[in-house]
């Protein structure tokens, strides 16, 4: 990990892109995260300061204001004859905003429905690599014989730990940075053909770009 390297995260559905501002020790402005505990400071965000409202802008919102606080109220329910734009509004930005507990079953039922390939035999050593899963779900592992396992086989492990469609994720290692994303093409490859070999590999689970 370098400096100005961006990590993406999820935290409950929303997105955040975070630059490395900086890294200790700091010798060589990077550090390496293989097998290695990693404390991480986040600091506060950058946002641009916003312009001043213009008084225009500022009378119209007044007028917006009025005429939604216009009408009766029955309870603490909504207020008779008020305006339904801004409402809309809100309930638009929040479906597009959610993640839906449907589409979040689909996931884990298309997970559950995967088959894993075997893991070679806990006395074998030659052709094996042991592959680190990180995600936002956790980490995972599993041992995978290269000359045997298939590309598929790697992206079906991630379906199954992180609950996310293949297709819709990729895997990506660091120093030297490999993105690895399944298609019609590469799928039924072995490991090996795909430069995975016998060792050790972690692969950071990330949204396919």
């Amino acid at each position: 990990m370098a400096i100005k390297d961006v990590v993406h995260t999820w935290h409950r559905g929303i997105k955040y892109d975070m630059t490395v501002d900086k890294v200790t020790p700091s010798a060589f402005d990077a550090i390496t995260c293989i097998n290695t505990d990693i404390e991480v400071d986040i600091g506060e965000a950058s946002v641009p300061e916003k312009p001043l409202a213009h008084a225009g802008a500022a009378a119209e919102s007044s007028q917006d204001s009025a005429n939604t606080s216009t009408g009766n109220k029955l309870g603490g329910g909504r207020t008779l004859g008020s305006s339904l734009t801004s409402a809309a509004s809100t309930s638009t930005t929040d479906k597009s905003s959610m993640i839906h507990p449907s589409d979040t079953a689909a996931a884990q039922s298309s997970a559950a429905a995967v088959k894993l390939i075997q893991e070679p035999p806990a006395d074998q050593k030659q052709n094996v690599c042991t592959v680190q899963l990180r995600s936002s779900s956790g980490n995972a592992r599993r041992r995978f014989d290269v000359q045997k396992a298939t590309l598929q086989d790697l992206f079906n492990f991630a379906q199954v730990t992180t609950s996310q469609p293949a297709e819709t994720i990729q895997l990506v290692t660091r120093f030297p940075r490999r993105v690895f994303a399944l298609d019609a093409e590469n799928q039924s490859s072995s490991l090996e053909q795909q430069n995975i070999t016998q060792g050790q590999e972690m692969f950071m689970v990330e949204p396919r770009s």
